[in-house]
């Protein structure tokens, strides 16, 4: 408890980060990672090696772009570094061991940004009092003509979530509005990658499941809303929330897909 509350007060990042929970969250995660690391490892697999099959279709390899970079797990980090001239690491908060563990690499890049496009114009509204979703602009800095591949990883699902639990908590949503705008985050940011001239890997959780003591499946949904994701290239099961992690009784899984865009051909 000590580290955390440590580590919350010394990780730079902008006012509205710190202030919408962000940052809390990322710490979380750290947290969670720590306890659940063995039920996590086919996932990170998994992960790393779809972007590894999205590298072999780029013809060039000048500068390489991850979003979602969280705490460098993954992803494939000395690979992606050692192939590509520049790697541009994108996220909302870099904690201190990210930086720490980035340092060995002069061509890596720590990128401090929000790619909705919503969460500091919310973060002002509510302070101004203005009860307005912002509509989402969803933003890849960094990416141009010397861009070679992009990855969104383990971030679509997740990025209207933090933006959606302050708006509830701080303005008067009807629900269907907000889960329309929620809706609008993910098609947003989806869209901004099909849009791209560079091949793409898309690696995003899309159903959520609560097994029982047997594992047996009691409950099944969507976490990308009404999104439907074009045809995976791979899929698989991740168990986020083993048996006593949330609760004694469930445990809580995660269907993920793999989807490479923009690319010569199917992997």
């Amino acid at each position: 408890m000590l580290a955390e509350l440590f580590l919350y007060a010394t990780t730079p990042c902008p006012p509205f980060v710190f202030g919408m929970g962000y940052l809390s969250e990322a710490i979380a995660i750290r947290s969670r990672y720590r306890r659940c690391a063995p039920a996590w490892a086919g996932h990170l697999e998994e992960s790393r090696d779809a972007v590894r099959r999205t590298m072999k279709e780029c013809r060039t390899r000048r500068k390489a772009i991850v979003f979602g970079s969280g705490m460098l797990l993954d992803f494939p980090l000395p690979e992606m570094a050692e192939a590509f001239d520049e790697l541009l690491l994108v996220d909302l908060v870099h904690l201190r061991s990210v930086r720490r563990a980035v340092r060995r690499w002069k061509n890596i890049r720590l990128i401090t940004a929000d790619i909705t496009g919503v969460a500091e114009r919310l973060f002002q509204n509510s302070k101004q009092g203005i009860s307005e979703l912002p509509a989402p602009t969803s933003l890849l800095p960094e990416t141009d003509n010397n861009t070679d591949l992009v990855v969104s990883l383990n971030l679509l699902s997740q990025l209207p979530v933090t933006p959606a639990q302050y708006a509830e908590g701080k303005m008067r949503i009807d629900p269907e509005r907000l889960a329309a705008w929620k809706d609008q985050i993910i098609q947003s940011h989806y869209q901004a990658l099909t849009g791209l001239p560079c091949p793409v890997c898309l690696i995003s959780d899309y159903e959520i499941e609560r097994r029982d003591r047997d594992g047996a499946v009691l409950s099944c949904s969507s976490t990308i809303g009404d999104m439907h994701l074009p045809r995976a290239d791979r899929k698989w099961l991740w168990e986020i929330a083993p048996l006593g992690e949330c609760s004694r009784k469930f445990s809580f899984w995660r269907r993920v897909a793999a989807i490479h865009l923009n690319t010569r051909r199917s992997i």
